[in-house]
């Protein structure tokens, strides 16, 4: 009885991966292209517009870096196929953060641009990503342009429990 349920079921899902997978591949076709055009829309917007446009430039600059994080997480996609180890490349999307911070400081999003480049960062420098994550949670003591803080040492570790 297992066999036939599992025979039925191997074909139906065959069937149905058959019968939609030319609809799949066309939905993935146009995907990509909005995404390669929203993409050069974006870059041409931002090179047009200069950085002191506070209004519109820095939530094009948080878009892109949005767009560059999905291209980043399909590239490691792919990667992970052939090995198993791979880590995505997040470093575009963690520059553009960067620069919001840096040039865009009242930025309407700057929590959501702490809290992407703390958590995506935090396989580049995880000082420095603590250091984001404690001027999210407290800002009026921490402050995301200041130093990290150091690494404890075994013994400070210790003394702290």
């Amino acid at each position: 009885m297992r066999e036939v349920i599992q025979r039925e079921f191997a074909g139906r899902t065959a069937e149905l991966e058959k019968k939609y997978a030319e609809r799949i591949a066309k939905s993935e076709a146009e995907r990509t292209e909005r995404h390669q055009t929203t993409l050069a829309l974006l870059e041409k917007f931002i090179k047009d517009h200069p950085p002191r446009q506070e209004q519109f430039t820095p939530g094009a600059v948080f878009r892109l870096a949005d767009l560059c994080l999905d291209i980043s997480d399909r590239e490691v996609e792919v990667l992970v196929a052939t090995n198993p180890d791979a880590i995505a490349d997040y470093s575009r999307s963690l520059a553009m953060w960067e620069e919001i911070l840096t040039k865009f400081p009242k930025y309407r999003q700057m929590p959501a641009t702490l809290y992407l480049l703390a958590y995506y960062g935090k396989i580049k420098d995880e000082r420095r990503s603590l250091q984001l994550f404690l001027s999210l949670a407290c800002a009026n003591k921490y402050k995301f342009a200041d130093a990290p803080p150091a690494m404890l040492t075994r013994e400070e570790a210790l003394a702290m429990r």
